[in-house]
C-alpha cells in the first residue's frame, strides 16, 4: 500500500507541476525565467532510488507534455525517457545520494534534453530552429537554480513517504 500511495503522490505532483508549467511559467508570462518543472521532476525520479514506478511516471509525464505542448506526439516522451535512462544508469554507477551531485544531474539532464530535442526536431522539421547554445545554457542555469529548491522539497516529501 505504501508503494502505491507514493506512486499516487508523485502522479499528483506531476499534474501540479505540469499545470504550473503550462499556465504560469510560459515565456510570455515570465519572459526568460521559464523553469521546466516537469523535467526537474523526471530528473528527481531518476536520481532517487526508492521511488516506486518512476519509469511509468516518466512515461506519463512525457505523454502529458506531448499533449499539452501541441508538438508532435512522442517528442517529449522520447527525450525525457532518454534523460531518465541516462540519469538512472548514472545514479547506479555513481553515488548521487547527496544534494550536490543531484544538482549537477539537473544541469547535465537539462543540457542532454535540449541537445536531444534539437536533434529530434532537426530530423522532423526542415525549417531553421531557434535552439541556440545560449538558450541551452540559460535553460540549464534556470532549471538548476529552481531544481535545487524543488529537490529539497521533494526530498522532504520522499522522506515522509
Amino acid at each position: 500500500m505504501n508503494k502505491f500511495y507514493s506512486f499516487l503522490v508523485y502522479l499528483l505532483l506531476s499534474f501540479v507541476f505540469i499545470s504550473i508549467q503550462i499556465s504560469l511559467t510560459t515565456p510570455s508570462f515570465l519572459n526568460l525565467f521559464t523553469p521546466d518543472l516537469n523535467l526537474i521532476l523526471i530528473i528527481y525520479l531518476a536520481s532517487a532510488n526508492n521511488i516506486y514506478g518512476s519509469f511509468y511516471l516518466t512515461v506519463i509525464n512525457g505523454l502529458l507534455m506531448d499533449i499539452f505542448s501541441g508538438n508532435m506526439i512522442g517528442i517529449y516522451t522520447l527525450t525525457r525517457l532518454v534523460v531518465y535512462t541516462i540519469i538512472k544508469s548514472s545514479s547506479k554507477t555513481f553515488n548521487i545520494n547527496t544534494l550536490k551531485p543531484k544538482i549537477l544531474s539537473i544541469l547535465i539532464g537539462t543540457i542532454i534534453f535540449w541537445i536531444l530535442l534539437y536533434f529530434v526536431l532537426k530530423f522532423k522539421i526542415s525549417e531553421p530552429l531557434n535552439i541556440t547554445l545560449n538558450l541551452i545554457i540559460h535553460q540549464a542555469t534556470i532549471n538548476t537554480l529552481v531544481g535545487s529548491l524543488i529537490f529539497i522539497l521533494l526530498g522532504k516529501i520522499n522522506a515522509k513517504l
